[in-house]
């Protein structure tokens, strides 16, 4: 996608998968819409890809980011910060990878 800002190909990717996309389910039990291998691809010469077309709390941005540049995996360090946007989602119950002893011993 030439000479398209990050909101619009994230805006033609939604329509696309709405239009397109096929139900499946995943490993956490949640039906999704999905496209596989659908993807954006964005040059970060041309900017930080944040999108302005919906609300980001410019707290979790800053925590999250930390985070992955640290390489942070630990579910608390998160919540330690007043970070919650993954708290469902690194549920052991619902994604036990990397939670259950075997993972553990392997990472």
């Amino acid at each position: 996608m030439v000479n398209t800002t990050i909101d619009e190909q994230y805006l033609q990717l939604v329509a696309k998968v709405l239009d397109t996309g096929e139900w499946k389910d995943n490993r956490t039990g949640v039906r999704t819409l999905a496209i596989p291998g659908a993807m954006i691809q964005w040059n970060m010469r041309d900017g930080f890809p944040l999108l302005t077309t919906k609300k980001v709390a410019y707290k979790n941005v800053r925590v999250e980011l930390e985070g992955f540049i640290k390489g942070i995996s630990s579910k608390k360090w998160f919540q330690d910060r007043g970070c919650h946007i993954w708290d469902a989602w690194s549920n052991p119950e619902k994604v036990p990878y990397g939670n259950d002893p075997e993972t553990k011993a392997k990472m």
